[in-house]
């Protein structure tokens, strides 16, 4: 049960960074990350019964820790998917995960647009993966589901979330967010804190077209975007020999206007 409920935490942990692409504020939109205390219909306990000193060792290459790669373990986790989104149990950061830790993850990835239905039925029948993942667990049911130990809490085990706890720590709002009235934490925020992945819209560079039109970089001002973009319209980039390339796709004009907003 001990090395279970470690794992547990530890995949929460690792797959908390997949958060981070998937939308929201620089505080709090819902629970990113819920650990729960069953796996499948099986029922277990929402806490272990360990001291303060049987705490693993989380160090890299830590031989404390109840399970490695000779000794794995296997989680399932519940996934909200886009319809962009590619197979989580695919995604080579996830393997790599799998291989370093011993941890693997098997995912049930939910269409987004049957989120809501799908977690009402998991929480109402207690059918619950080991892990809810981008799954919007709302304080409320956080709150419900906590009292019958259906969810671990996170705050319990600092030591095993040291990276959520740095975050807490840089954004305590965040932490506010998701603190629950009994003083826990059941599950993590969506913190996104790098410029690029707040803005709306982006511009993104074919790498190759960028050579062959002699730029090293993206241009930088708007004299050199228009030179590259009439570069990369007289390049034959399809090998079809015709004069049908379009340098600059969007899905709307008014992307392309936010985006050139702050050069002019």
């Amino acid at each position: 049960m001990k090395k279970r409920i470690i794992a547990l935490l530890l995949a929460a942990a690792m797959i908390l960074a997949l958060a981070a692409c998937s939308g929201g504020t620089s505080g709090t939109s819902g629970s990113g990350s819920s650990s729960t205390s069953q796996s499948g219909g099986g029922t277990s306990e929402a806490k272990p019964d360990a001291t303060e000193d049987e705490t693993p060792s989380t160090e890299e290459g830590g031989s404390d820790l109840p399970f490695s790669p000779d000794n794995p373990i296997e989680l399932t986790a519940a996934v909200s998917q886009s319809e962009i989104q590619g197979d989580f149990d695919t995604m080579e950061v996830l393997a790599n995960y799998a291989e370093k830790t011993g941890i693997h993850i098997t995912f049930q990835e939910i269409p987004a647009s049957d989120r809501a239905e799908q977690l009402s039925l998991m929480l109402s029948s207690g059918e619950v993966p080991d892990i809810l993942f981008k799954m919007s667990v709302g304080n409320a049911d956080q709150a419900r589901y906590a009292a019958e130990e259906l969810f671990v809490p996170l705050s319990d085990y600092p030591d095993l979330m040291t990276n959520l706890q740095r975050w807490f720590d840089e954004y305590p709002t965040a932490k506010d967010a998701v603190t629950m009235e009994d003083g826990k934490i059941y599950g993590a925020p969506y913190i996104l804190a790098g410029d690029a992945i707040r803005a709306g819209s982006k511009l993104w560079y074919n790498s190759d077209l960028l050579e062959q039109t002699g730029y090293s970089t993206p241009p930088k001002t708007t004299e050199e975007f228009y030179d590259y973009l009439k570069k990369c319209k007289e390049i034959d980039n399809n090998g079809n020999g015709e004069a049908d390339e379009i340098p600059l796709t969007s899905a709307s004009i008014d992307e392309i206007e936010t985006i050139l907003y702050g050069s002019f």
